[in-house]
């Protein structure tokens, strides 16, 4: 079973929409948006990301680049950052048990799939 927290405005949870449907999988949609990260689920899925928050931050977007970049932000200022701030997270994010991954490129995706033990995949990408 995959979890995708996704924003259905976004052209990449779209393709990871796809990738998901296309192989089969069992999952379930979390527009993050009407149902916001919690500090615990935002905090579990880092660890399952195995990255450090910053690396889930959409570093373009205007209100990062003019309101946060140039300050010395902590992990946990960073976390709180992205849970008062949902437009600043790096999306779409799929899940499935103890692993996640970004879906940026798409790729990600086919590949977590692969490794999930959706073989008939195979022949997208």
């Amino acid at each position: 079973m995959f979890t995708i927290y996704h924003d259905p405005g976004c052209i990449f949870s779209h393709a990871c929409l796809v990738v998901l449907r296309y192989a089969g999988t069992t999952f379930e949609k979390v527009n993050y948006k009407k149902e916001p990260f919690t500090e615990k689920l935002l905090k579990e899925i880092i660890e399952k990301l195995k990255i450090d928050p910053i690396e889930l931050v959409e570093k373009n977007h205007p209100e990062w680049k003019y309101m946060y970049s140039k300050l010395h932000l902590t992990n946990e200022e960073i976390i709180q950052v992205l849970i008062e701030n949902h437009n600043l997270i790096v999306r779409p994010i799929v899940v499935s048990g103890n692993k996640a991954i970004i879906g940026r490129p798409p790729k990600n995706l086919v590949n977590f799939i692969k490794e999930q033990k959706y073989n008939h995949i195979t022949n997208l990408y």
